[in-house]
């Protein structure tokens, strides 16, 4: 099995999803908190994955003194349903990655 064709299989089934079924483009906004390198390398693959796929992707880096407060502050400024804000706030506590992921459809 060649994993790289199955994977551009996949990725092209996706795209065409994107642009014939979906009423508005899906996003992938992700908030990386503080520096650590295989964080860049996952978030830099995402990004890459979104593009060729057509979602769009935006990223927020904040410093690694960031606050739960803060962080809070920026997802409620993001456009998110309500019961998606809570869903990630009850997430974010318990959270121990860096590296946050939303996805918005």
């Amino acid at each position: 099995m060649d994993g790289k064709l199955v994977a551009q299989k996949i990725k092209d089934r996706v795209a065409k999803w994107i642009v014939k079924d979906l009423d508005r483009k899906p996003q992938l906004l992700i908030i990386t908190i503080g520096e650590d390198d295989a964080s860049k390398v996952y978030v830099r693959n995402k990004s890459v994955a979104c593009e060729e796929v057509g979602i769009e992707y935006e990223e927020y880096l904040l410093h690694d003194k960031t606050t739960m407060d803060e962080l809070l502050e920026l997802i409620n400024k993001l456009k998110f349903l309500e019961e998606e804000k809570e869903k990630y706030r009850k997430f974010l506590k318990d959270c121990a990655n860096n590296v946050i992921p939303f996805i918005i459809l």
